[in-house]
C-alpha cells in the first residue's frame, strides 16, 4: 500500500518525491493575462475598419436627424437633439420641459472611443437651472431646422464626415477622406 504525506509546501509521495502545485497568484495571473488575449482577438475579429466605424456613425446621425425631422412635422412636436463629447440624445418638449425621448429609435447614443464629434449650432439655448437637459438643435413642428455643422472625426484615421442641417429641414453628408 502506498500512502502519501502532506508536508508544508507540498504533497510528498513515497521515495522523497514533492508535488507542488499552482499557487492562487499564479492561477489569477494566467486567467488574466487570457482575458486580455481573448479580448484582443475579440476586437480584432469585429470586422469594421475606423472608416467603417465613422461612415456608420456619421450616417446613422443624419439618418435620425432627418426621421426626427419628419417626426416633428407629423406629430406636430418639438423636438430637440442634444449633442455632447461621446454622444447624442433625441429630447421632447412636454409640459415646458425638455425630456429624454421615451422611443427606443430615438434612444441616446454613445460614440465609440475612435470617434469624436464636434457641433456648430446657430442655436443657443437659454440656461434654465431646473433643466438639466437642453438641446443644440433644434427641430420644430413645422419640419424647420435650426442651422447646424456637425463633424465626425476618426481618431484612428483623422477621416472626417459633415453633417449640415438647413432651415429648411435638409440634411446633407458629405465625407472628406484623411490625406
Amino acid at each position: 500500500m502506498t500512502t502519501s504525506h502532506f508536508q508544508r509546501g507540498g504533497l510528498t509521495l513515497p521515495g522523497g518525491a514533492a508535488i507542488r502545485g499552482f499557487t492562487l497568484l499564479e492561477v489569477m495571473v494566467v486567467i488574466v493575462i487570457i482575458g486580455i488575449i481573448v479580448s484582443q482577438i475579440t476586437i480584432s475579429f469585429s470586422g469594421q475598419s475606423p472608416e467603417e466605424i465613422l461612415k456608420t456613425e456619421a450616417r446613422r446621425f443624419a439618418s435620425l436627424a432627418q426621421l426626427a425631422s419628419e417626426e416633428a412635422l407629423l406629430s406636430n412636436a418639438l423636438i430637440g437633439i442634444a449633442v455632447d463629447h461621446d454622444g447624442y440624445q433625441f429630447l421632447r418638449r412636454q409640459k415646458d420641459k425638455w425630456q429624454a425621448s421615451t422611443e427606443s429609435v430615438f434612444r441616446k447614443r454613445s460614440l465609440p472611443d475612435e470617434v469624436r464629434i464636434a457641433l456648430d449650432s446657430d442655436y443657443r439655448p437659454a440656461e434654465k437651472k431646473e433643466e438639466k437637459l437642453a438641446p443644440s438643435i433644434l427641430i420644430l413642428p413645422s419640419g424647420e431646422i435650426t442651422p447646424f455643422h456637425i463633424t465626425f472625426i476618426s481618431e484612428a484615421t483623422d477621416d472626417r464626415f459633415y453633417i449640415e442641417g438647413s432651415e429648411n429641414g435638409s440634411i446633407d453628408l458629405q465625407h472628406t477622406p484623411a490625406l
